[in-house]
């Protein structure tokens, strides 16, 4: 519980979080992407032969493989493999994410319903966490006497 509030406030509330989480997630995704072109669709061989304008082909298509899976090779087994990693810890990093901000959205009742604290005074960096553990603290003592 510590760690979501104390996560809760590092980013300053609900809203960067979010945006810290979907910026890495589009990061994630866009680099397998980038990776899966690079290394299986683009013609490396072609790529390589190109040195001069004769010798090169005209447009960019020309380098690109229709199907770079319909051959068994080492190479294309290990590319398929790199792909699965990724995308295992891509999902794995989105199921993260949709936790973090469900604890996020725990946080931030527990900041503003028992601690008082609003939003804008966490995202303009007027607390401190010292001044949470205490109101914490002092919500606890008061919560704990009153059974």
């Amino acid at each position: 519980f510590y760690t979501s509030l104390y996560n809760y406030y590092y980013h300053r509330g609900l809203i960067p979080l979010i945006g810290k989480g979907i910026v890495e997630l589009t990061s994630l995704f866009f680099t397998l992407g980038l990776s899966v072109f690079l290394f299986a669709y683009l013609d490396w061989y072609k790529l390589v032969q190109c040195t001069d304008e004769r010798s090169c082909e005209e447009k960019l298509s020309d380098y690109v493989i229709d199907k770079p899976f319909s051959q068994k090779s080492l190479y294309n087994l290990l590319v398929i493999l790199y792909c699965l990693l990724f995308l295992l810890y891509g999902i794995f990093s989105t199921f993260t994410f949709i936790a973090s901000i469900s604890d996020a959205l725990t946080a931030r009742t527990f900041f503003e319903d028992k601690l008082g604290i609003d939003t804008r005074k966490l995202e303009g960096g007027s607390i401190e966490w010292d001044d949470i553990v205490q109101k914490n603290d002092y919500f606890t003592k008061k919560w704990t006497m009153s059974y």
